[in-house]
C-alpha cells in the first residue's frame, strides 16, 4: 500500500476521523476559553506598580459606603488627598487642584441639574512641549449608599494613585491629567464638574476607569475612535488586553442599562463652543457578577477575583496610559482613525481596525465571492461533461457467455456485529432510478439545509418558550448549563434534519439512491456559504445605515471568509476527481473507508456523477447483466491519487470550522459573563434567552457539511440527546438564586408631608412651609414573579399586617413596584446632632415659594443634614432654571454648553451642594403657552424634597476614622438588611435612600 492509501485509510472520510477532529476543536476552544478566562496572579516584578499599597487604599478607601450625600464621602476624600499632597514636595512638575469652587448647571431631557464639585484633579507636566494634547485619567471616588464600592469604583480609584505615583517615576512626553472625581453615580455630575475646570482644555484623549459589575476582569467597554485603541496592540505593555466592540455597540443602541463619564467626556466640551464633539477615548470597566453590583457584596472581601481583580485593572490602566502619554510627536495627529472594530483572541492578541476597512472588506467580499465560485462551478461543470463524453466513447467490453448453472448474483450487506459484513443474494434487481425519483433527491439535497436550520430555530424558539414559562431566572445563577441546553439542541436538531432520511430508525438504503457524503458536503457547504452571505449584507448595511456602524458585524466577514475558502477546497476536490480520472473507464466500486458509518447508503465513488449517470444505463444491452454487480469490499481500492481524493475534507474543515468557532465561543462566553443578571435590573428574559440561542445556533452551524458523517457515530449522538436532557431539566427546576449569584432588589423611603392649616401661600408670598410628619410609604421594586409572591416582603414585620400594592413599575422597566405604609416607628432620622438646626428636631428641611413674575417663582429650599434636595414641577415644566451661587462662590455661568434646557422644559430640579445644610435658591421659569397674565395661583404647582443615604449600620467606625455622631437612621432599611433571605440583596432605588416631600402651589 503506498503512503497515499495509508494515510487515506487513516484519516479518510469517515465518521471516527471526522468525528474525532470536530470533538477535538469543540473541546480545545471550549478549555483554552476556561485557561486564558482565569486571571493570573501579579508578578513579583511589578514594574513601578504596589500591588500590597493598592490593596490596603482599597480597603480603607471602602470600609464604608460613601455616596456623594453622606460624611463617609468627605472621609474618603480627606484621605486621597493625604496621599497625593506628599508628592507634591517631591515632585515640582506635579500639581494638585482640590476643587471646591466648579459649580455648573446643565440639563437632559428628564431633568436639569445644579451641582457643586469636590473633585481632586493632578497634573502631571510632560517632558515635551511641543506633543499633542493631554490625557485624561479618570475614576470616581463616590460609591452609592448601599455599596462600599470595592469595584465601583475603589479599584479604579486606588489604580490612579498607582498611576500618579509611576508616572512622578517615570515623567511622560505628554502632560497627564487625573480626575478623581465625585458625584459619578448620581448621574455623572464629577465628570460635568470637571468640564468647568481650566484643566478641560489641556486634555484631547481619556481612559475612564469604571465598575458595572463585582470584579473579574475588566474589559474594554467602549471606544470612540481606532487611535486610542492602538495602545492595547503592545504585548509588552498590555500582556493580557481584553476587549471585544460588541460591548461598545449594545451601548449605542440601549441595550445596556448603565452610564458612565465616557459619555461626558464624549460630549460637547464648553471651552470649546467650536468643536461639535469632545475628546477621543477609552472606558474600561468590569463587568462579572452584575448579582452584586451596587450591593453589600461589592467589597474588598467578596470581589470576585480580589487582588488578581485589582492588578489586572492596574496592569492594563499602565499598559495603555504608557502607550497614549509616550506616543512619538506627531504620530495619529489629527486623525483619531474613525469608528472602531476591535476584539481580543484568549486574552493574548487584539486585533484593531477601523470600520471603513470592515466595510471595503465586506462589500469586495460581497461582489468576489460570489463570481469566483460561480467560476469554479462552471469550471467543474466543463470537466464533468468533457468525463461524460470520454465514457460515451469507449466501447463496451464483450458481454460475459452466459453459463448453463445460474450464477447467484451477491451484494454486501453490514452483518450485526459492528464492522463486518457478509455476502447474501440478491432476491430482486436493484431498480434504476426514474428521472422523476432522481429530481426528488436532488430539490431535497439543495434543500434540507435550509429546512434543517427552520427546524432548528422552531425548537430553539420553543425551548426559549419554556425557559420563559418554567423558569425566566434559570440563566441567572447557571448560565453555562442553560447554554449547553441550546447548544445541544441545536446539534441534535441540525445533525438529524441534513442527514434525513438516513437518520430516521426504520430507513431502509437499499430503496433509497441518495447521494454521496462527498456530494452531501459539496452542496451543504453551498449553501452554508450563501447563509453567510445574506449575514454579510445584513452586517454591512450595519455599517452603512445606523449610526454609529455596528462594528460587531467582523463575525459575519470572519464567517464568510472561512465559508467561501471551503467552498473553493470543496469544488478542486471535485475537478482533481475528474482530471486524476482522465482516460480511466468509468466504474462503480464500493469504498471500505465508511466501514464503521452504520449504512449502505454511505457507499461513495471516486468519480460522484456516476451514481446517476443516465449514459451508463443507456450503454446496457441484452447481453448486459440484469443485477449490476456490486464489487466486494475486499476489492483491492482504486490507485492513490483517489484513495488521497478522501483526505480533502481535512483542510475544508480546519478552513471552515474553527475560526468561526473560535470568534462566536468568545462572544458567547462574554455575553453570558454579562448579560443574565441584568434580569434584575428589568431585562426582558426572552432577549437573554434569545441570544443565547442565536449564539448557540452559529456555533454549531460551521458543522454543517461534515453532519453527515457525524451522526453516524451513535455514541455521541446518544450522549448529547442525554446531556440534553439532564442540563435542560435541570435549568428548569432548580431555583435561580443563591448566596453566590443573590436576587437583587432595590429600596426607597418616601415621606409624605401634610401642610398645616396656617400655611396657605399666596401670589406675592409667603410664610416658611412648616411641614409635619404624614405618611410614611416603603417600596421595594424587583421581579414580578419573586417580590410580591416569595419571602421577600412576606418576611418584612412592617409589610406583614399591612395592604401591600404592587404594581409596575414607572422607572425601572420590567421590574414590579411594591409599596406599602411602614407606620410612624419606621420614619427616618436625618441625624445632624452637630450641624446648627433652628427648627423643630422633628423637621426634615424648611422651604419657601413666591410668584416672582406672570410664569416665574422664586423656591428656597433647605435640608436637615443633607446637601441634597430637588424640585418637581408637577403642573407645567420649567423652561429656564438659575441657582443662586452660594457665597464665596464664583458667580454662576449658566447652563453648561451643550446641556441646555429643551424646548420641552425639564420636569425635575436636582440640587447638589458640597456643604451640609446649605440654603438652595432657585429662580425658575415656567413660560406660559396662552396669556401670561391669566395665570392663577394653581398654574404652578409641584413638589420639593430632600434626600438621605445614612443608615445606621452603614456608618458604623471600622478604624477608618469615620464617627456616628450625626446618628443618621434608615429603621425601614435596617429591616430590609435584617430580614431578607440569604439568596436576596438589597439595592438603591434612587439616589436617596429616603426622599421627604411636600406639594407646594403659587
Amino acid at each position: 500500500m503506498k503512503l497515499g492509501d495509508r494515510f487515506a485509510s487513516v484519516l479518510g472520510f469517515r465518521a471516527i476521523p471526522t468525528t474525532l477532529l470536530a470533538l477535538l476543536t469543540y473541546l480545545s476552544v471550549f478549555v483554552a476559553l476556561i485557561v486564558t478566562n482565569k486571571l493570573p496572579n501579579a508578578p513579583k516584578n511589578q514594574r513601578g506598580l504596589d500591588l500590597k499599597q493598592a490593596y490596603d487604599d482599597l480597603r480603607h478607601i471602602t470600609a464604608h459606603p460613601h455616596p456623594y450625600n453622606s460624611h463617609a464621602n468627605d472621609a474618603v476624600r480627606s484621605y486621597l488627598l493625604s496621599r497625593l499632597q506628599p508628592l507634591t514636595r517631591q515632585y515640582p512638575f506635579l500639581h494638585i487642584s482640590n476643587d471646591l469652587v466648579s459649580n455648573g448647571s446643565w440639563a437632559s431631557s428628564l431633568y436639569g441639574v445644579y451641582f457643586e464639585g469636590t473633585n481632586i484633579l493632578v497634573k502631571i507636566d510632560g517632558t515635551s512641549r511641543s506633543a499633542s494634547g493631554g490625557i485624561l485619567f479618570s475614576a470616581h471616588y463616590d460609591s452609592v449608599s448601599t455599596a462600599p464600592g470595592a469595584t465601583d469604583d475603589g479599584m479604579g480609584v486606588v489604580t490612579l494613585l498607582q498611576l500618579v505615583q509611576y508616572f512622578a517615576e517615570n515623567r511622560p512626553k505628554r502632560t497627564a491629567v487625573f480626575n478623581i472625581n465625585n458625584g459619578e453615580e448620581d448621574w455623572l455630575n464629577g465628570a460635568h464638574a470637571f468640564l468647568e475646570h481650566p484643566w478641560s482644555d489641556l486634555t484631547d484623549t481619556f481612559l475612564n476607569l469604571e465598575g458595572a459589575a463585582a470584579g473579574g476582569r475588566p474589559i474594554l467597554f467602549r471606544a470612540s475612535s481606532t487611535s486610542p485603541v492602538r495602545s492595547f496592540r503592545s504585548n509588552k505593555l498590555v500582556p493580557h488586553p481584553h476587549a471585544n466592540v460588541l460591548s461598545s455597540d449594545a451601548f449605542a443602541r440601549g441595550l445596556i442599562r448603565s452610564g458612565t463619564d465616557y459619555s461626558v467626556y464624549t460630549g460637547p466640551r464648553a471651552s470649546r463652543p467650536d468643536e461639535e464633539a469632545g475628546m477621543q477615548g477609552l472606558d474600561l470597566a468590569f463587568y462579572k457578577g452584575r448579582s452584586r453590583y451596587h450591593t453589600k457584596y461589592d467589597a474588598a472581601p467578596y470581589t470576585s477575583g480580589g487582588k488578581k481583580s485589582l492588578w489586572s485593572m492596574m496592569e492594563v490602566a499602565r499598559g495603555v496610559g504608557v502607550g497614549l502619554l509616550n506616543t512619538d510627536e506627531g504620530e495619529n495627529e489629527g486623525d483619531d482613525g474613525g469608528v472602531p472594530v476591535y476584539f481580543d483572541l484568549f486574552k493574548a492578541i487584539i486585533f484593531v481596525f477601523p470600520i471603513i476597512n470592515l466595510l471595503t472588506f465586506n462589500v469586495v467580499a460581497l461582489i468576489v465571492g460570489p463570481i469566483v465560485l460561480i467560476m469554479l462551478v462552471l469550471c467543474e461543470r466543463v470537466i464533468t461533461s468533457r468525463r461524460k463524453a470520454q465514457r460515451l466513447d469507449v466501447q463496451d467490453p464483450p458481454a460475459p457467455i452466459a453459463s448453463p448453472r445460474p450464477q447467484p448474483r451477491y451484494s454486501i450487506r453490514r452483518a450485526r456485529t459492528p464492522g463486518t459484513f457478509h455476502e447474501e443474494p440478491h432476491a430482486q434487481p436493484q431498480p434504476v432510478e426514474s428521472s422523476s425519483k432522481k429530481w426528488y433527491h436532488s430539490a431535497w439535497r439543495h434543500a434540507k439545509f435550509w429546512i434543517a436550520l427552520l427546524v432548528t430555530v422552531a425548537l430553539q424558539a420553543l425551548l426559549i418558550w419554556r425557559y420563559a414559562v418554567l423558569n425566566p431566572f434559570a440563566i441567572y445563577s447557571s448560565p453555562y448549563i442553560v447554554l449547553f441546553s441550546f447548544f445541544t439542541l441545536a446539534y441534535l436538531s441540525l445533525t438529524f434534519t441534513l442527514t434525513l432520511p438516513s437518520s430516521l430508525p426504520f430507513f431502509a438504503p437499499e430503496l433509497h439512491h441518495l447521494a454521496t457524503p462527498l456530494q452531501d458536503k459539496h452542496t451543504v457547504f453551498l449553501h452554508l456559504y450563501f447563509f453567510t452571505w445574506i449575514l454579510l449584507v445584513l452586517s454591512t448595511l450595519g455599517i452603512t445605515r445606523l449610526k454609529p456602524g455596528v462594528g460587531s458585524g467582523y463575525l459575519m466577514s470572519a464567517w464568510n471568509l472561512c465559508a467561501a475558502l471551503g467552498c473553493v477546497l470543496a469544488a478542486v476536490e471535485r475537478m482533481f476527481l475528474f482530471v486524476r480520472g482522465r482516460g480511466k473507464r468509468a466504474r462503480r466500486r464500493v469504498r471500505d473507508d465508511d466501514a464503521d458509518s452504520g449504512s449502505d447508503s454511505d457507499e461513495e465513488e471516486d468519480e460522484v456523477e456516476d451514481d446517476h449517470d443516465p449514459h451508463y444505463q443507456a450503454n446496457s444491452s441484452e447481453t448486459t447483466p440484469l443485477i449490476h454487480q456490486t464489487r466486494s469490499r475486499a476489492v483491492k481500492q482504486g490507485n492513490e491519487d483517489e484513495s488521497l481524493a478522501t483526505w480533502w475534507w481535512i483542510p475544508q474543515f480546519l478552513v471552515s470550522v474553527p475560526l468561526p468557532v473560535i470568534l462566536m465561543s468568545h462572544v458567547t462566553t462574554l455575553l453570558l459573563d454579562a448579560m443574565p443578571q441584568t434580569l434584575a435590573d428589568g431585562s426582558p428574559a426572552s432577549s437573554v434567552y434569545t441570544l443565547t440561542s442565536i449564539l448557540s445556533l452559529l456555533t454549531v452551524l460551521p458543522l454543517a457539511p461534515f453532519t453527515n458523517k457525524l451522526h453516524r457515530f451513535r455514541l455521541l449522538s446518544t450522549s448529547v440527546l442525554i446531556l440534553f436532557v439532564l442540563s435542560t431539566v435541570y435549568a428548569w427546576l432548580a431555583f435561580p438564586f443563591s448566596s453566590e449569584a443573590p436576587l437583587k432588589v432595590f429600596f426607597q423611603q418616601r415621606v409624605e408631608i401634610d401642610l398645616g392649616l396656617n400655611t396657605t401661600i399666596t401670589a406675592s408670598g409667603g410664610p416658611h412651609l412648616a411641614y409635619a410628619p404624614g405618611k410614611v410609604i416603603t417600596s421595594l421594586s424587583g421581579p414580578s414573579r419573586y417580590l410580591p409572591h416569595s419571602a421577600i416582603i412576606s418576611g418584612l414585620p412592617s409589610a406583614s399586617n399591612t395592604e401591600v400594592r404592587c404594581s409596575p413599575d414607572p422607572v425601572k422597566k420590567g421590574l414590579e413596584l411594591c409599596e406599602w405604609e411602614s407606620g410612624f416607628g419606621k420614619r427616618p432620622v436625618p441625624g445632624g446632632g452637630s450641624i446648627r438646626w433652628d427648627d423643630d428636631d422633628e423637621e426634615y428641611f424648611s422651604a419657601a415659594v413666591r410668584r416672582t413674575g406672570p410664569s416665574s417663582a422664586r423656591i428656597s429650599v433647605k435640608g436637615r443634614n443633607t446637601r441634597a434636595c430637588r424640585v418637581y414641577f408637577d403642573s407645567r415644566p420649567a423652561a429656564e432654571y438659575v441657582v443662586k451661587a452660594p457665597e464665596g462662590s464664583p458667580p454662576i455661568k449658566g447652563m453648561q454648553r451643550g446641556y441646555e434646557v429643551g424646548e420641552g422644559g425639564v420636569k425635575e430640579v436636582r440640587l447638589w451642594s458640597r456643604t451640609w445644610g446649605r440654603q438652595f435658591v432657585l429662580d425658575v421659569e415656567f413660560g406660559a403657552k396662552d396669556n401670561s397674565s391669566a395665570l392663577t395661583t394653581l398654574d404652578m404647582q409641584g413638589r420639593i424634597a430632600c434626600e438621605w443615604a445614612e443608615y445606621e449600620s452603614g456608618t458604623v467606625d471600622h478604624g477608618s476614622g469615620v464617627k456616628g455622631k450625626n446618628e443618621p437612621k434608615i429603621p425601614a432599611f435596617e429591616e430590609v438588611l435584617t430580614y431578607l433571605p440569604e439568596w436576596a440583596v438589597v439595592s438603591k432605588m434612587a439616589d436617596g435612600l429616603v426622599e421627604v416631600w411636600a406639594p407646594f402651589a403659587v
